[in-house]
């Protein structure tokens, strides 16, 4: 098995929690054991991408397989590069049946619809992608408000959570994120961008919390914001916002674990932070400082079976 980069920057746990999936730069991929029992041997390089591989994910565990109508035996796993494509692989061997060609810059982020027959891509060029996966085909496309580049993406099928947002009818939304703000993308109707407050410095992460109904942004000055969904109306101004600074790094990832908030810095100094959300109050204190990382960003964050992971910067993968 090949050194892993000096760079992570997506990692993934797998459902049966015996392996992740590394994306790193230059096309690096590889599925590697999560534990030195793990049944996955040495591990697999997932070869095809020429460029950084931003996003990876596993399709669900023990349904209908994306590829064929038949219940799914072999791990499957999505990628998306900096190379403007999206590729399947089998976690097995690394064998690559489908790529998907469309984007004109990197792909950032990605979401698997259901059981994985279809799947969201957002991408640099400002649009995000609808594609059948059997078919390696485009199904649909939307652009976003001036084609900003779009690093992240959210997407929310709570009915409940559409109607407090006034979505009532529509399948889904989606939230990109871009150095500017938050687009929300609606499945059919026209979408609207919420911009930054003109304090903040620009986006650089965004997770989202179903137990919360919680919009966490982190931003390149150090700050947080948290904000309930339900204050992001297409018409009229934002809700109240509850800002967190721990210090002036900026803030490279975030992720919910239940309803507490994983944090990962330009720094290291990984964290997990307690939220208590009561009406429009937002709570908030450390619960839990990860330690063992030098000065190095986490840009990455998975869980799974109890634990929690992080990586980043030099290579580094921590199991807390």
């Amino acid at each position: 098995m090949e050194q892993a980069p000096l760079h992570i920057n997506s990692i993934a746990l797998s459902p049966q929690h015996d392996r992740l999936v590394v994306g790193g730069p230059d096309g690096f991929c590889a599925v590697l054991p999560a534990t030195s029992s793990s049944s996955g041997g040495e591990g697999v390089l997932l070869k095809g991408h020429v460029g950084d591989v931003l996003d990876c994910k596993w399709f669900p565990s023990g349904q209908v397989s994306p590829l064929r109508r038949r219940e799914l035996t072999l791990q499957v796993i999505l990628t998306a590069s900096a190379d403007c494509t999206i590729r399947i692989f089998a976690a097995q061997d690394g064998l690559n049946p489908r790529t998907l060609k469309g984007h004109t810059r990197a792909i950032t982020s990605t979401h698997i619809i259901g059981v994985g027959r279809q799947v969201l891509s957002a991408s640099k060029d400002g649009t995000i992608r609808l594609w059948n996966v059997g078919e390696a085909k485009e199904l649909q496309q939307w652009s976003i408000e001036r084609k900003r580049a779009i690093e992240g993406l959210i997407v929310l099928e709570d009915q409940d959570m559409l109607a407090s947002m006034g979505m009532e009818g529509e399948e889904r939304i989606m939230l990109a994120s871009t150095k500017d703000g938050v687009a929300v993308v609606p499945w059919t109707k026209p979408g609207w961008f919420v911009a930054k407050p003109e304090e903040a410095g620009h986006l650089l992460s965004m997770a989202y919390s179903p137990t919360h109904q919680l919009l966490a942004t982190g931003h390149s000055d150090g700050v947080i914001h948290l904000r309930r969904l339900g204050s992001l109306p297409p018409n009229g101004p934002m809700g109240p916002v509850r800002l967190i600074r721990r210090n002036e790094s900026p803030i490279y990832s975030l992720s919910f674990s239940s309803s507490d908030l994983l944090v990962g810095t330009s720094a290291g100094l990984p964290c997990r932070l307690d939220l208590e959300v009561k009406d429009e109050t937002i709570s908030v204190k450390v619960k839990e400082e990860y330690a063992g990382w030098e000065a190095v960003g986490v840009e990455t964050w998975t869980e799974g079976n109890g634990s929690i992971w992080c990586a980043g910067g030099e290579g580094g993968i921590r199991r807390y």
